[in-house]
């Protein structure tokens, strides 16, 4: 890449925030530092310039209303040109094919986790199985045709590798420097608290993290569970809040507002105590602590 056009990128996403960590924090910022005119299109319903970033906003629809957007998002990418177009989210295959079939544009595919499980994973019939089925063979054809693929665990690479795609491993840590500038105060903490940061949903052990609320707290009312506010949908705040009327452990489920990525950290350390942790997966943090 030699000239500025080659050195426009645009990113799109469907469903996340302009400033999910992934997204803003490793790529989009990481681009921009190595010379990169980036474009973020994410649903935020205004356009907007963040540390010099472009945020191109869209309407967030339902589901259902999504192929609205994918019209929006191929005029704002027909428009600009953009030299490579990275997209987020399995609903924006369609897109991804669009510019890779048709204008035979760069296009690159990050994908999150294994979505084809994750659909409807807390219902198992004949329908719902014809649906994941369906979901994991065209994901199967379009990345044999987009080819250029990111993905954030092993076990997906070695998966996309088979299909035959350029596949890149991008795990989802922590940058080590967002701790350099915060401070731990000196203090002598007694209680134990366990807080979760990630989205709440029942494939992620949302229901099951109810369960351990009750059976940790019954034994040892002194350990605090907090988490974050941050459902997929109102489908699974509805399922989880169910469940915590069902199990009587509304003063024990507590939750926190949800804050932008580069204040979590802060948030982390303001209600840090002796056995904190931070974890996405809520099973792994809970076993982790039990067993120590």
């Amino acid at each position: 890449m030699n000239s500025m056009q080659d050195k426009k990128i645009c990113i799109i996403t469907s469903v996340h925030k302009y400033n999910d960590r992934r997204i803003l924090d490793k790529e989009a910022i990481s681009l921009l530092n190595n010379g990169y005119e980036i474009d973020l299109i994410a649903p935020e319903g205004k356009d907007f310039k963040y540390r010099g970033i472009n945020i191109v906003g869209i309407p967030k629809l339902p589901k259902l209303m999504r192929p609205v957007n994918w019209l929006r998002i191929i005029k704002i990418c027909i428009s600009k040109r953009y030299s490579i177009i990275h997209f987020h989210d399995p609903d924006l295959l369609f897109v991804g094919l669009f510019f890779k079939i048709f204008t035979n544009s760069n296009v690159i595919y990050d994908v999150h986790e294994n979505y084809a499980v994750r659909l409807f994973a807390n219902r198992d019939n004949w329908f719902f199985r014809i649906i994941r089925w369906s979901v994991d063979t065209f994901e199967h054809f379009a990345a044999r045709i987009i080819r250029n693929i990111i993905v954030v665990e092993k076990h997906m690479r070695n998966r996309f590798n088979n299909y035959k795609c350029h596949t890149l491993l991008l795990p989802n840590f922590a940058r080590a420097g967002s701790f350099r500038t915060v401070q731990i105060p000196k203090k002598d903490y007694t209680k134990r608290v366990i807080i979760h940061t990630g989205t709440l949903m029942a494939v992620r052990g949302s229901l099951v993290m109810a369960e351990i609320v009750k059976k940790v707290t019954d034994v040892d009312p002194t350990i605090q569970f907090k988490f974050v506010r941050n459902f997929l949908s109102d489908h699974e705040e509805t399922l989880l809040m169910e469940k915590i009327r069902y199990l009587q452990i509304e003063k024990q489920f507590q939750f926190i507002d949800w804050v932008p990525p580069d204040k979590l950290l802060n948030i982390l350390i303001a209600v840090s105590y002796t056995h904190l942790r931070a974890h996405e997966t809520s099973l792994h943090l809970v076993c982790r602590l039990l067993l120590e």
